[in-house]
């Protein structure tokens, strides 16, 4: 993705976000557009390689970023995760509440009961504590 002026997307110049899932896909594209608008962004994941690499990508651009590994479901780690971008940015403006487990093929009727619990708690519960 290049560069834009900041102009693009005035409202985030400046301002501080967490980008939950943002180690790939839709999550890394919308942190490296909040970088890229201006934006002081914390990359959260639980992949530590990917993120890292997506943090550092950004900050090799010009742009403010850092990563923090978090499993979202579980609530202490959540607020550690902001209080991470409190502590590194000095406060926090906005949350992309992003992260999301791969959809499963199977229907919903065929999920064990360990798969559905991990489901619920990244996809509903994390989206409470954020």
């Amino acid at each position: 993705m290049g560069r834009l002026n900041g102009k693009v997307f005035p409202v985030l110049e400046g301002k501080v976000a967490i980008v939950t899932g943002a180690a790939m896909g839709m999550g890394e594209a919308t942190a490296r557009l909040f970088a890229d608008a201006g934006a002081k962004v914390v990359v959260a994941d639980f992949n530590e390689d990917f993120g890292g690499k997506v943090a550092q990508s950004i900050v090799a651009n010009g742009r403010e970023a850092a990563f923090v590994k978090v499993d979202i479901s579980k609530s202490d780690q959540v607020k550690r995760m902001v209080g991470f971008a409190v502590e590194r940015f000095g406060r926090l403006d906005a949350a992309v509440n992003n992260a999301a487990l791969k959809p499963d093929n199977a229907p919903a009727a065929e999920f064990d009961e360990n798969y559905w619990d991990r489901l619920m708690s990244v996809d509903l519960k994390a989206r409470r504590c954020a």
